[in-house]
């Protein structure tokens, strides 16, 4: 979805300008980099629906809290440290001069706990007792 969204935003922009506003490389980056956390916010709901699936809908609160966190914190209403309570806090800001390997190791971080939530949580749905309907 974020690399439809990225070609659907760089074909809109392209067709609606007459000059050549912004690249197709930093639209596709800018979208592709929020991936490791939209995988984390999927597999904490894969691992809430199979470990605790009464309050899957924690995370529907969590994702409005981290959505809500992010785009209010880099404001400067908030203290700085509440960004990095949400995975969208540890997403570098682009553009970058250079490549931030911290940046880098953050983002294999987010998508290597996503991995294991979604292999947590499929694991503890396999072993549930779910009855005949």
């Amino acid at each position: 979805m974020q690399l439809v969204l990225a070609l659907g935003l760089y074909l809109t922009a392209t067709w609606l300008a007459d000059v050549y506003i912004i690249s197709l490389s930093f639209i596709l980056t800018a979208a592709l980099v929020y991936t490791p956390a939209l995988w984390f916010m999927g597999g904490l709901a894969v691992f809430m629906q199979g470990a605790l699936p009464k309050y899957t809908g924690v995370v529907w609160g969590y994702f409005g809290y981290a959505c809500l966190i992010v785009f209010i914190g880099r404001m400067g209403v908030l203290p700085a440290w509440t960004v990095y309570t949400t995975p969208f806090g540890f997403i570098p800001e682009l553009p970058m001069d250079a490549v931030d390997f911290a940046a880098v190791v953050n983002m294999l971080i987010l998508a290597a706990l996503a991995v294991g939530l979604v292999v947590a949580g499929l694991n503890r749905f396999t072993k549930r007792d779910i009855g005949a309907v």
